[in-house]
Parts: C-alpha cells; sequence; structure tokens
C-alpha cells in the first residue's frame, strides 16, 4: 500500500506542558508502507535522542528524556512526512507563574462579560485555573479555553451587576495582577451626589462638585 503519513495514530502525553520524560506510541497499522523516524530539540540543550522501537506489529513506542528542563520540540515523521500534530511543542520547564502574560479589559470598572487572554510559553510546566466571586452574588463559573497552543481565552459573565474578584493562577500561584478588582456596576445618573450652586440662575464662574463613589 502507499504510505499516508496522515493515517499514523499517536496516542501518548504529547501535551503541551508537562515533565520529562516523555512516552507516545505511534499506530502504523493504517498508514501503508513506510518507514517511522523521530527527532528532537530543546530550545537551550539543543538535539536530544530519541527512542523508536516496535514494541508489537504495527506499533511503536517513542520515547525522549531531555538533560534538563527546556522547551521541546518532537518531529515524528513517516517516510519523512510529519503525522498528524507533528512537530510536537513540548514546554518541559518548571512552572513559573510570574511569566504568564495577561491581555484583556482586567479592568478596574467595566463592563459584563469579561473576557481576558493568557499567554503561557515562557511560564513552564503548569496548569491554569481560574474562579471569579461577586460581592453580592459568590461564586460565578469561569471558562478557560486553549484557543491556540499555550494561549488560553479565560471568560465570565455574572448573573447581574456586582463587585468581583476574579483570580487566575499557574499552578497554584496567582499570576501577575491576580486577583483582579473588577467593579462591573453601569452608572446610574441617580447615584451621583451634587454639591454646589445648582440653581437656576446666578453668577459666573460656576463651580459643583460631583461625588460618583456610589455611582458605579
Amino acid at each position: 500500500d502507499a504510505s499516508d503519513a496522515n493515517k499514523v495514530k499517536v496516542d501518548g502525553p504529547h501535551y503541551r506542558v508537562g515533565q520529562l520524560p516523555v512516552s507516545l506510541v505511534a499506530d502504523v497499522g493504517n498508514a501503508g508502507a513506510g518507514e517511522l523516524t523521530a527527532s528532537c530539540h530543546g530550545k537551550r540543550v539543543g538535539n536530544v535522542p530519541v527512542s523508536v522501537k516496535e514494541k508489537e506489529p504495527q506499533r511503536y513506542s517513542i520515547n525522549f528524556e531531555g538533560p534538563q528542563p527546556d522547551i521541546y520540540t518532537l518531529s515524528v515523521l513517516w517516510s519523512n512526512e510529519h503525522v498528524p500534530g507533528s512537530p510536537f511543542k513540548l514546554n518541559l520547564v518548571p512552572p513559573n507563574a510570574s511569566k504568564v502574560k495577561v491581555d484583556g479589559p482586567h479592568y478596574k470598572v467595566g463592563q459584563l462579560p469579561v473576557n481576558l487572554s493568557t499567554d503561557v510559553s515562557d511560564a513552564g510546566a503548569g496548569d491554569l485555573t481560574a474562579s471569579c466571586n461577586g460581592k453580592k452574588v459568590g461564586n460565578v463559573p469561569v471558562s478557560i479555553e486553549e484557543k491556540e497552543p499555550l494561549l488560553h481565552s479565560i471568560n465570565f459573565e455574572g448573573p447581574q451587576t456586582d463587585i468581583y474578584t476574579l483570580s487566575v493562577l499557574w499552578s497554584g500561584e496567582h499570576i501577575p495582577g491576580s486577583p483582579f478588582e473588577m467593579n462591573l456596576v453601569p452608572p446610574l445618573a441617580s447615584k451621583v451626589k451634587v454639591n454646589g450652586p445648582h440653581y437656576q440662575v446666578g453668577q459666573l464662574p460656576v463651580n459643583l462638585v460631583a461625588g460618583v463613589g456610589d455611582a458605579g
């Protein structure tokens, strides 16, 4: 049969973020005639040996253990063509929450819903979690979606206007700016307090003082 790298099935912890060593299993049963090869390169350590062994007919194990934590690129090829998902980007470094980058309206005052983006590409191995609590409404569900490798979106929409606290953690540690305090209360003109000469007829110049502390 003709070789077809797209038919190779790879199973195992080919995670974006994780720990050494790395082990995968490749099933080439439907991929036709060919040869399975693999190579690995660390961002800092350079090339790393990869073991490819046929454990049973048409099933191979792929293993490597880098000399130290690093960001590795693992290429798996069938007859010199990349298999699905290859090259795999593996972030095998200790977690560092301070390296998580946050972009989005993590404003002090604003409107619901709330959307943030996080980039964990430099933050090492870890797990991104988030929780939100409203001063009046209590706990609010938060969704985390991986939009691209190592790039996540964090979203929540509280049931009503409130003062919310959003905590975003990387491997249990707060990322920069977390917890975010957000006053998601719409402006209420009736709550604005005005002191001064708010007369119908008077003299120039006119000076007033407005307190908006309760106005959202």
